[in-house]
């Protein structure tokens, strides 16, 4: 006789959440996204128009523009009203005005570059996320949210384009493996596998430089669901919750840097940096420290060679490799991490 699986509902923001800190994504499900909070920032931090709605702004002005219709700053009122119901401590009257407008002028150079290199046609500007997945654990994953936009026609062809307005690949990512894994079940969709173009935009938070990047990956229906099987069980299962901020690996791995000469106390002070680090926005951060609550030890954190001369992989390194077999596009065979234990004699020499 078969037993009823339990039902897990997922949002495709929380697995956004998940990638991009497992230790956040765990004290916000434990104790609720509002628990605890920095009084301090809460009551006395000046209002700014914050990147939430910058970004929510520019991807109402993107799709205008794609579609061939304007959106003019005389003309704001249910633009604002939108924003006003989702967001709380925004500027009042004109200074919120002013704000969307100040959004409008910087989005004219991406205006013309979407406009250059994409046709309209090719977007779906409003996707949702439905779909089931089953698991050997006796737990089935209702996922449900918004997509990033992409192309219309992916099914009927080899090739997923996929685009964010964001600072990270991860919205992107995220909705071509739910796409794929939840597409059509022929036993073409099965084994076909998709050429999948990862793309976002966005601000570097120090350099202020605007730029589109992309990620190239293959992905079948197979393989997203297995992806996201692990994704899950990760999250749900295994709950994990060490402390591995995506913004950190991700640009060592982009900057070909061996993660294993990462040191702790290199790791605490980017962790401390609240104008730039990964907890700048993390309510409760100061509820925490990142020398004893992150989940690694001072002596564990960087590998090092043993004395039989093998290699013994480090806390920063093993906790990076975890989030890289789930976040496969970062992964690189040419990263000077993925030495063996021979080579690795050398990186301890020059520690």
């Amino acid at each position: 006789m078969m037993s009823d699986s339990k039902k897990q509902a997922v949002k495709v923001s929380d697995i956004r959440k998940f990638l991009t800190d497992p230790f956040q994504f765990y004290v916000k499900g434990l104790f609720g996204e509002k628990w605890g909070g920095n009084v301090q920032k809460d009551t006395f931090e000046p209002v700014e128009f914050d990147n939430i709605v910058k970004t929510d702004v520019s991807k109402k002005i993107i799709r205008a523009a794609l579609e061939n219709t304007d959106i003019k700053s005389d003309d704001m009122d249910g633009m604002i009203k939108e924003i006003e119901r989702k967001c709380v401590n925004l500027p009042d009257g004109v200074f919120l005005k002013a704000a969307i407008e100040s959004v409008l002028k910087n989005n004219e150079g991406l205006i013309k570059k979407v406009k250059e290199e994409y046709d309209k046609n090719k977007f779906v500007f409003d996707g949702k996320c439905a779909g089931l997945l089953k698991s050997d654990a006796c737990v089935d994953y209702e996922v449900w949210g918004d997509y990033a936009w992409y192309n219309k026609d992916w099914e009927n062809g080899n090739d997923l384009y996929v685009f964010d307005y964001s600072h990270d690949c991860l919205k992107s990512y995220i909705t071509a493996l739910c796409l794929i894994a939840f597409c059509k079940e022929g036993d073409e969709s099965n084994t076909k596998s998709y050429n999948v173009s990862l793309n976002y935009y966005g601000t570097d938070p120090r350099t202020k430089a605007n730029s589109i990047k992309s990620n190239q990956i293959s992905l079948s229906n197979s393989s997203a669901k297995d992806l996201l099987s692990k994704i899950f069980k990760s999250m749900y299962v295994d709950k994990y919750r060490v402390c591995v901020p995506y913004s950190i690996f991700e640009e060592q791995i982009r900057k070909n840097v061996d993660i294993r000469k990462y040191g702790f106390i290199d790791f605490v002070e980017k962790m401390k940096d609240c104008s730039h680090g990964p907890w700048a926005y993390f309510d409760d951060s100061m509820l925490f420290d990142p020398e004893i609550d992150c989940g690694y030890k001072m002596d564990d954190f960087a590998g090092r060679v043993g004395d039989d001369g093998k290699w013994i992989l480090g806390q920063w390194e093993d906790a990076v490799k975890h989030q890289t077999d789930l976040i496969v596009f970062l992964k690189k065979e040419d990263n000077p991490s993925n030495q063996s234990d021979d080579q690795a004699k050398g990186v301890q020499d020059e520690q």
